[in-house]
């Protein structure tokens, strides 16, 4: 070889070193970038070399890493050593290789998914001398597998779950495919759908708005995608749907085909179609119905005014919007209205009255009722709104009754004043006339024909104070001036008592009186007792009145609480087209002018309006010529029996204090006091009026005071007040009204003015001389050294 052969030689191993060294440096770079790396392990030696990629991927360092096959395997996950402990002496033994995924443990602790291959290098007899391949780092690419299948997974759930349906639609408008959704939308199937143009199934309405939104989208206009349309259901029926495509490009940026989901609007469409027409009526109704419609903010600004409020105010509702609700309010009722808005009483619904001035300056009354819309979670009041009602007609009509009331009360005064006023006028010479008959009656000295006329005055005067009674007591209950007194009462003695006052009438007609109490009614009830005899009085009277023969019974029964009394008569008995009229004001059954039977016609008048006056009812049944029924109940829960005390017992006339006041302006009345009086050795004094006895009571010692109530310069009610008020030596000293009954004055309005007990008119010597007796016996005893009577008469 020459000099010049060796050179070339020389140049050319040089120049294959750096080719291979070349190459080397390009693998390197290769392995790097691909996270290859690859490895040789040559059996007969038991070397293993890796390539700078393997330990970059291991994490191991070149310098110090021994490699051996025990230290290649423990670098892969416990769970897969022993497939690939297998799998090389598999190979070893076959000669076939082997391509495995399995996981490392870097030394950094770092897991990781590789893939490694390997393949066999045999000898000349076919026996395997060493194992070579390569490893690949698919840790990315597997994550990546997974979120396929995730996503893939959460898709098909989405799709065949949500009530939207997706499809993938050709730029020509064909289904290329549909989700499972698409069923429930459309009631076809997804074979169903695919190859069918949309536009063939859509409303011919609807097709050029669904055309031109799909260009718009091609085109890239900025425009809201959303497209709403019919589509022809399954079952031939029209379903609104709401569509949303969006263009799908290629790499190169050119259209392929569309994405769209689709969902079913039917619903709303109704919702909004019952919206437009709930709203298109309430404008209906507020632009022409008369009633004021307003929306406010929360500060009670207006946004909102209907047509109306230029009929109610004169002002044209664009005018109003923007200004406060408050200008429009006259000033005067702003307070209460905001004050009604604050506190929290104005409930929706709820009205608020208050007045409003007018473009002309005219006020006008209207009722507001306003309701609140709130936030759900917070409460707060988002907006409010009003329908304001012109109200200037009620609020005249209400001024008009409040002045028809003040005049029937002003005129129910004056009837009371006059009832009053009549009271005592009538009662004032019946008190003469029957007081002085009874004295005159009373005398031994008269002969018979005087006796005779007596006789005869007393009783015309009994029937004249009967009338004048029925009149008074029944204006009293017209009045609402009755009151009844609930005190214990013992029902038998009451009732027997009542019927034993016929007994003279009765023996004279010859009809039997009868009396029949349940054994069950209790000895005594809760009842106003004067007011209940008055009742049975009535009844028995009416009886025994149309009973020519025969008998009247008087029946008393009680249960549940309740009093029920009949009165039952053989009389004549009642027509049933008349029955009816006889518990009305002034009828009588014998309407004629020459009735057989006298009468006021009130007695069952009055009867009905006290049984009515205690919570009862009142009525009859009767059968002409086979006699009648009156019947009455009334509350009258069981009491305990009043037990007698000392001085509840009348005591003789003979224990009648000496020392007496008698108070009546008319002369007749305190002579005839004087002489009932004188009857039990007692001489009174006496005073015209109100002044001359509250003179009088300053000025010595009373046992008693018989007092009118109804007296010119000063009554008996001032009169006793200013009795009891000074302090002279009467304060204490029991007073008793002398009183008309039906002059206006109860007889507990009387005891808050200072009386103690009532002494009626007419007088009734016995009546009068046991209830001044009964109120001797209260009163304090004066020093019988002080002074006597100075009074007039």
């Amino acid at each position: 070889m020459t000099l010049a052969n060796a050179a070339t030689g020389g140049e050319t191993l040089e120049a294959l070193r750096r080719q291979i060294e070349e190459s080397s440096r390009l693998l390197a770079l290769a392995e790097g970038m691909a996270g290859v790396g690859h490895w040789r392990f040559d059996l007969g030696t038991g070397i293993i070399t890796w390539s700078e990629g393997v330990y970059r991927l291991k994490g191991a360092d070149p310098e110090t890493f021994e490699v051996t096959l025990e230290s290649v395997v423990d670098f892969y996950h416990p769970d897969d050593q022993a497939g690939l402990q297998e799998r090389i002496e598999r190979a070893v033994e076959t000669g076939q290789g082997y391509d495995l995924e399995m996981r490392i443990i870097r030394t950094d602790g770092e897991v990781r998914d590789v893939q490694a291959r390997a393949q066999c290098e045999v000898d000349a007899d076919g026996k395997v001398t060493a194992l070579f391949g390569v490893i690949q780092d698919i840790t990315e690419h597997k994550e990546a597998l997974r979120a396929v299948r995730r996503n893939k997974a959460l898709y098909k759930l989405v799709a065949e779950n949500t009530d939207d349906s997706t499809g993938r639609i050709s730029l020509d408008g064909e289904v290329l495919w549909a989700s499972p959704a698409c069923e429930r939308l459309t009631g076809f199937t997804s074979a169903e759908m695919a190859g069918v143009k949309i536009l063939h199934r859509t409303h011919p309405d609807d097709r050029p708005r669904l055309i031109e939104r799909f260009r718009a989208v091609m085109r890239g206009d900025d425009v809201d995608p959303t497209v709403e349309y019919r589509y022809q259901h399954k079952d031939g029926r029209w379903i609104w749907v709401e569509a949303k495509p969006t263009l799908v490009r290629d790499e190169a940026g050119q259209p392929v085909e569309f994405i769209d989901v689709v969902r079913d609007i039917s619903a709303r469409k109704v919702a909004e179609a019952r919206l437009a027409d709930s709203e298109a009526r309430f404008r209906r109704l507020t632009e022409s119905g008369s009633d004021l419609v307003i929306e406010m903010t929360p500060d009670r600004t207006l946004t909102y005014a209907s047509p109306s409020m230029f009929k109610l105010i004169g002002i044209r509702a664009e005018e109003a919007i923007g200004r406060p609700a408050a200008e429009f309010i006259l000033p005067e009722d702003i307070p209460v209205v905001r004050a009604r808005f604050e506190d929290g009483s104005l409930g929706d619904g709820a009205a608020v009255q208050c007045r409003m001035r007018r473009a002309d300056g005219t006020v006008v009354w209207v009722e507001a009722r306003p309701t609140f819309e709130r936030d759900p979670v917070t409460g707060e009041v988002l907006r409010i709104t009003d329908v304001v009602r012109d109200i200037s007609a009620q609020k005249a009509l209400q001024a008009d009754l409040q002045a028809a009331r003040t005049a029937a009360e002003q005129a129910a005064a004056v009837k009371a004043e006059f009832l009053a006023n009549m009271s005592h006028e009538l009662r004032t010479p019946l008190t003469s006339i029957i007081g002085f008959a009874g004295l005159l009656r009373a005398r031994p000295t008269l002969d018979a024909e005087s006796a005779r006329f007596v006789d005869r005055l007393t009783t015309a005067t009994d029937a004249l104070q009967a009338l004048v009674n029925d009149i008074l007591d029944f204006s009293k209950l017209e009045a609402g001036q009755v009151e009844i007194e609930t005190t214990p009462v013992m029902i038998r003695d009451l009732a027997t008592a009542s019927l034993e006052l016929f007994l003279p009438q009765a023996e004279e007609k010859g009809v039997a009186l009868e009396f029949r109490c349940d054994a069950d009614v209790p000895d005594a009830l809760a009842l106003d007792a004067a007011r209940t005899r008055q009742i049975l009085l009535n009844l028995v009277g009416n009886a025994l009145k149309f009973t020519p023969s025969g008998s009247v019974t008087l029946h008393v029964g009680w249960s549940g609480g309740r009093l029920a009394c009949r009165v039952e008569d053989t009389g004549i008995g009642i027509p049933a087209d008349k029955a009816a009229r006889l518990f009305q004001r002034f009828s009588q059954v014998d309407g004629s002018i020459n009735r057989m039977h006298g009468g006021t016609g009130l007695g069952l008048a009055i009867s009905k309006g006290l049984v009515e006056r205690m919570g009862g009812e009142i009525g009859l049944q009767s059968t002409p010529g086979a006699g009648s029924t009156f019947w009455f109940d009334i509350p009258a829960p069981e009491a305990v029996a009043p037990t007698a005390e000392a001085g509840d017992v009348a005591r003789p006339a003979a224990g009648i204090a000496a020392r007496v006041l008698v108070v009546d302006d008319n002369p007749a009345n305190r002579e005839l006091a004087r002489l009932v009086l004188a009857a039990a050795g007692i001489t009174p004094c006496e005073a015209a009026n109100g002044l001359e006895a509250v003179g009088l009571a300053g000025q010595q010692p009373f046992d008693l005071i018989l007092m009118d109530v109804r007296m010119p310069i000063m009554d008996g009610v001032s009169a006793t007040r200013a009795i009891r008020a000074g302090g002279g030596p009467n304060r204490g000293v029991p007073i008793l009204a002398f009183t008309a009954g039906g002059d206006g004055s109860d007889e507990s309005a009387l005891r808050s003015a200072g009386f103690d007990a009532c002494v009626a008119k007419p007088i009734q010597p016995t009546v009068l001389l046991q209830t001044l007796a009964e109120w001797s016996d209260r009163s304090p005893r004066p020093d019988p050294a002080e002074g006597v009577c100075r009074g007039v008469g």
